[in-house]
């Protein structure tokens, strides 16, 4: 896999900041609206077959009770997706809401958003251990003693 480093300007899409992500070919761009085919629930993918991907709105993401789908592995984390255009935001939430992280996905791209208390604590590879917080066809986030851990699922 490919490491690149992205700076990404604020623009009016409301993705902010500066990341660290590494491609993973051959994902599927994500659409506004899509709506997921058997492909999805194929491949572990959380969104399951004909479910309409909820696009991203003014004001939900960075939200500490979004009105959207918990899609956490664990009972300790609230985890939230959203789509705007090719790009795929997955936030994780704690148990009483306050924002952790915000990670985004986009054409085999994987990368942090400086948005959440532990932003400064992600790093993009796998850790020693640790607990499996979400995991879809592209990404898995695992939360470790040592911080959050970004890596590309298993195919």
């Amino acid at each position: 896999m490919k490491q690149l480093s992205l700076a990404v300007a604020m623009v009016a899409t409301g993705f902010v900041g500066a990341a660290s992500a590494y491609e993973a070919p051959g994902e599927d761009p994500i659409k506004d609206g899509q709506t997921v085919h058997s492909a999805a629930a194929s491949t572990g993918d959380p969104i399951k077959d004909g479910q309409t991907l909820m696009a991203l709105s003014g004001n939900d993401l960075g939200a500490s009770a979004p009105s959207r789908p918990n899609y956490s592995l664990s009972a300790n984390w609230q985890v939230y997706v959203y789509s705007r255009g090719n790009v795929r935001f997955v936030q994780i939430n704690d148990a009483v809401g306050v924002v952790r992280i915000v990670v985004g996905s986009s054409l085999g791209s994987l990368l942090s958003l400086p948005l959440g208390v532990d932003a400064d604590r992600v790093t993009m590879g796998s850790p020693t251990g640790g607990t499996i917080v979400y995991r879809d066809s592209s990404i898995e986030i695992v939360n470790a003693a040592d911080g959050w851990f970004v890596r590309p699922a298993a195919r």
